[in-house]
């Protein structure tokens, strides 16, 4: 695994890797529609427009999404969705064959997303959760917007694993067309075999930003509604109907129904995924800092809720030559042990603990979390 670097250095220019295998993908992903349409005895000249319309798509929805945040957003879905829509209105004014365009302009997007994927992984974004078989992202990335609390903390490479999967899933396709197909065979494909992969690999995505409603991720709503208005257009005969299509959708709800149940059944799925652990890091910044400027108003500050209504204070304290560090946290349910043990893993790798923790339970169901440190006087790693 080659490890991930902001910038790439070529010609003795540095360029963003985003940006670098960005453009590659776009790059690649406009030939192979160009050889494709040579197959299909298609139109060159179409292809190079919807490949226009692809890109100036991508980056007026960039330039949008930066105006509306502040930040740079891209949801890739989004993008998917919205260039589809466009080309296919296009391909309706110009009286072409709808079909067989789309399903190069879906190849092509794929492509782009194998390679931008790879980006991702070189600049930090969209990672994978902690695992003792990741890769690390450094101070540099966090200066550049990395998630600053898992810095030097290995993360499982989803990037990659997401990069190879749609380069495998594009290579069926391209098998699948020069094959000759029905038109639209492609496009439905893509998208209900992606999408089943995506939705898979959603639970093993780390990053914070990601929205959630109901325990399941917004990119695996948005993959369940694909998948099932692409089953209706089938149906109706606008698409290719295919028996394993409606198997997909059944599997995805199964799935998201017991994940539902299980995501308000067990606290600790609610404790602990992505947006509540930016939650308890935002929470351990702020307590940080009353434990280190101790003289500062700590009326309002010294407990920390979450959006949840979990409660957080923090302080440290020297005994027998060591430090010691304990976090004091309640909750409105009744909490377990196993859940207690995952809420303590998180602050460990939060505030980069190195030794080991014990649980005590307090009354009212308040808990503390004890971390013993380093040597009083002795330059902590903590």
């Amino acid at each position: 695994m080659f490890p991930p670097r902001l910038n790439v250095h070529l010609f003795n220019k540095s360029i963003n890797s985003f940006h670098f295998f960005g453009v590659i993908g776009f790059a690649l992903g406009l030939i192979l529609g160009l050889l494709l349409s040579a197959q299909l005895q298609l139109k060159a000249s179409i292809v190079l427009l919807l490949g226009a319309i692809g890109a100036a798509t991508f980056f007026g929805m960039a330039f949008l999404a930066k105006k509306i945040t502040g930040g740079e957003t891209i949801v890739y879905y989004h993008h998917e969705v919205t260039i589809i829509l466009l080309c296919f209105v296009v391909l309706i004014l110009l009286k072409e064959p709808v079909l067989p365009y789309l399903d190069i302009t879906i190849l092509g997007i794929g492509t782009f997303l194998a390679f931008g994927r790879i980006g991702c992984y070189s600049v930090g974004c969209c990672h994978g959760r902690p695992h003792k078989h990741g890769v690390k992202y450094g101070k540099e990335h966090v200066e550049a917007g990395f998630t600053w609390y898992y810095q030097d903390v290995k993360l499982l490479p989803v990037q990659l694993v997401e990069s190879g999967y749609v380069a495998l899933t594009v290579a069926a396709c391209i098998i699948l067309l020069v094959n000759k197909v029905s038109p639209g065979t492609v496009l439905l494909f893509y998208t209900v075999i992606y999408g089943l992969f995506r939705f898979i690999l959603e639970f093993f995505r780390g990053d914070p930003e990601r929205a959630l409603w109901m325990g399941v991720s917004e990119a695996q709503w948005t993959t369940i509604l694909l998948i099932v208005i692409t089953f209706c257009i089938s149906f109706f005969g606008w698409l290719p109907l295919y028996f394993w299509h409606w198997v997909v959708i059944l599997v995805l709800i199964i799935i998201s129904s017991l994940r539902i149940i299980h995501f308000h059944r067990n606290i600790s799925q609610q404790l602990v995924n992505s947006r509540h652990i930016k939650e308890l890091a935002d929470g351990l910044a702020v307590l940080d800092d009353v434990v280190r400027n101790p003289g500062i108003n700590t009326e309002q500050i010294n407990i920390y809720n979450t959006s949840s209504g979990f409660a957080l204070s923090r302080g440290q304290h020297e005994n027998n030559g060591r430090y010691e560090y304990f976090y004091t946290v309640s909750y409105k349910k009744q909490l377990t042990i196993e859940t207690l043990r995952r809420v303590a893993l998180v602050l460990k790798l939060v505030n980069k603990h190195y030794s080991d923790f014990s649980i005590k339970e307090g009354q009212n169901n308040i808990y503390h979390i004890l971390f013993r440190g380093n040597t009083a006087g002795a330059e902590s790693k903590e």
